[in-house]
């Protein structure tokens, strides 16, 4: 038997007009003409496959992937970049953000604000840190940069029925109501009659808003 050697496999004559090729690695077909692509199944799931000798194949991932497929997705909480407590959270394309804890600020909690040490927030607010400075939560009742303006509730007009308000308290108010008006905000309407016994059988007729007669 007459053997061949091409450069992708050696053939072999079995017969004056028949031939049987053995491939190498990678190639088929009659006369070892196809070569096999290891990446014609796609293998490398978020990323780019390369074809490597001997029908091997290697995958260039995205940033935010990993693995032999590209198949694991990069947490990029995973290496804890948030400094001093701070709460990481996963962004989309390998990027992260950083909630800082109380006292702290920057893009990873780096810094250390002082600013809250000096109680600069009154009547109880609340100072936290953020990355202009510090922000002061203030209690019901009161607004302002450092929670020293007391809200005037009575600015609403809660008082119906040309109730006066009156505010008594922080966070607090009370209507005065006018005759024939009762309620937190005047908002009830008495009738006089209740007031008003009638003898012998008699009834209370109602003749204005706060006055009835029997």
């Amino acid at each position: 038997m007459k053997r061949y050697k091409g450069n992708n496999g050696t053939c072999t004559l079995i017969s004056d007009d028949d031939f049987q090729c053995n491939c190498l690695l990678g190639y088929s077909g009659e006369t070892c003409e196809i070569k096999f692509s290891a990446c014609s199944s796609n293998p490398c799931r978020s990323g780019t496959c390369h074809d490597i000798a001997n029908g091997f194949y290697y995958c260039s991932c995205t940033s935010d992937y990993t693995g032999f497929n590209c198949e694991t997705e990069i947490d990029s909480c995973d290496s804890l970049p948030c400094l001093h407590n701070g709460i990481c959270n996963n962004l989309a394309s390998n990027m992260f953000s950083c909630t800082c804890a109380n006292g702290h600020y920057g893009a990873q909690c780096q810094y250390i604000d002082y600013q809250c040490d000096s109680g600069p927030c009154l009547n109880k607010g609340t100072c936290m840190t953020s990355n202009n400075g510090y922000q002061c939560i203030c209690p019901v009742g009161l607004t302002g940069n450092r929670c020293e303006i007391d809200i005037n509730e009575c600015i609403s007009m809660p008082c119906q029925n040309h109730g006066i308000c009156l505010q008594s308290k922080l966070n607090q108010y009370q209507c005065l109501c006018p005759a024939g008006y009762t309620g937190m905000h005047c908002e009830e309407n008495i009738d006089p009659c209740l007031s008003i016994l009638c003898l012998n059988n008699g009834t209370c007729i109602r003749t204005s808003l706060s006055t009835g007669i029997c």
